[in-house]
């Protein structure tokens, strides 16, 4: 049976969901969580170099399910490439600016 408090609870996840699209992220990390600020780019302003990233949603995790879902996710990727038998690309000029290189830990 469940109490009072933990119905409120059960309401306040049901309520709050929010399915939200991006296309960059800002992450920030503190001695004791992670945070995701997620973003996109105006559809107006989509191809422009210059088109200025609005904030869409902010994510906040504990480092443990920071890396757990770094983990998974990696996983997943690369079993999508594999099953697929093609590597998603990275642009290079995203490459260039996040100083990633074409085999990084990948």
């Amino acid at each position: 049976m469940l109490g009072a408090s933990d119905e409120r609870m059960i309401g306040w996840m049901a309520g709050d969901f929010h399915d939200i699209y991006c296309d960059g992220v800002i992450v920030n990390v503190t001695p004791y969580d992670v945070i995701l600020q997620l973003q996109r780019r105006p559809a107006d302003n989509a191809q422009s170099a210059t088109a200025q990233q609005e904030v869409v949603g902010c994510v906040r995790m504990s480092l443990e399910q920071a890396k757990t879902f770094a983990i998974i996710l990696k996983t997943s990727l690369k079993q999508l490439e594999e099953s697929q038998g093609t590597d998603i690309p990275i642009h290079p000029q995203l490459r260039a600016n996040l100083k990633i290189s074409k085999n990084e830990d990948w």
